[in-house]
């Protein structure tokens, strides 16, 4: 159940869309995995993303899995779900919330699990989630000059505590 008053436009990642790639060493699993990231990534708020996937094979449920580093929090309720059955080709949808607590590049872990052709097969893919936050001023450089003698002298800015 969605609780916002007008409906937020989907802003899409700039990785979105769908994450198949063909690997020259160990074979992938059928499972085609896209997502879009819903409205902007703000610190502290929570954060929808639309998870999509498709197996060409009939499916009894799909397995998903998601975690993320000490900065991006999941909800536990969400942390491990089943989705729906799914037709061979079917696509099936997830909107999930995690709520950014920190500025930077995070990133969210999602384990894709089904078992297919009779063998419980599993797609591992990275979500990106860039969050504004507030900006550090950068330390001012060190300074160079030369002593009396020519010798090379580097300053160094410091703080005391």
């Amino acid at each position: 159940t969605r609780s916002t008053s007008a409906p937020e436009t989907p802003v899409e990642s700039p990785r979105q869309g769908s994450v198949t790639a063909d690997s020259p060493g160990k074979p992938l699993p059928p499972i085609e995995f896209d997502y879009s990231i819903i409205g902007k990534p703000t610190l502290g708020q929570a954060l929808e993303i639309r998870i999509g996937s498709r197996v060409q094979s009939a499916l009894a449920g799909l397995n998903l899995a998601l975690s993320g580093d000490e900065r991006l929090q999941v909800p536990i309720e969400m942390a491990r779900m089943r989705l729906q059955k799914a037709a061979s080709g079917e696509r099936v949808t997830q909107t999930i919330r995690v709520t950014p607590l920190a500025p930077g590049t995070l990133y969210l872990n999602v384990l894709l699990q089904a078992e297919i052709d009779g063998r419980v097969q599993s797609r591992s893919v990275t979500i990106p989630i860039r969050v504004a936050g507030t900006e550090v001023a950068p330390a001012p450089a060190a300074t160079v000059s030369t002593d009396a003698a020519g010798e090379l002298i580097i300053s160094l800015p410091a703080s005391e505590n």
